[in-house]
């Protein structure tokens, strides 16, 4: 019954997102100095590659490895054509098997009139050794606009080190959203 349950699931969510307005692409690379307690972490992100080729974050920062998860502290640059805003942020992840979270908090140009706070947790299940289903949520609230997501997730892993993840996310009134993420991990 269970498998028959993430099929249909796996099915609805790809579907969904076939038929969605507004689809996005996004690819994410990360790497560690290492394994120990706490290690030098980075990310290079293309921010959504289908509608803004030009918009790109990098963070870098120190990051705390624990026996199920890590956290991280970064400083980070925005990168929008010619313009390079500062995103402090946190990140951290958490397994307890067959569950896991992670989770990402920025604050995007802190003090200034422009800044804003942009927020992604998700939470998934590994249904076989390569899927996991879950949930995401991808809020952003900048310059007095609330956009507040939520969805269905299929991750497919394609091994210890990259994963595609496939969203689509239900909006508070506006498009909803779907999501093709690449993520790469070193």
């Amino acid at each position: 019954m269970f498998n028959r349950l993430v099929v249909v699931v796996v099915f609805l969510t790809l579907a969904v997102s076939a038929i969605a307005s507004d689809i996005n692409t996004k690819l994410l690379i990360h790497g560690t100095s290492g394994d120990g307690p706490v290690t030098l972490n980075g990310w290079l992100i293309g921010t959504n590659l289908g509608s803004g080729p030009h918009k790109w974050l990098l963070s870098a920062g120190p990051r705390f490895n624990g026996e199920k998860g890590w956290l991280e502290f970064n400083a980070g640059a925005l990168i929008v054509s010619n313009t390079i805003v500062f995103v402090p942020e946190f990140r951290g992840s958490y397994t307890a098997k067959p569950y896991s979270f992670f989770t990402n908090l920025e604050w995007i140009n802190p003090g200034n009139s422009t800044q804003g706070v942009y927020l992604f947790l998700q939470g998934s299940r590994a249904v076989g050794r390569r899927i996991r289903i879950g949930l995401e949520t991808e809020d952003t609230w900048k310059h007095g606009a609330t956009v507040l997501t939520v969805g269905p997730q299929i991750v497919f892993v394609l091994g210890r080190k990259a994963s595609i993840v496939s969203s689509y996310q239900f909006t508070n009134g506006k498009e909803d959203h779907a999501w093709a993420r690449l993520v790469f991990s070193f």
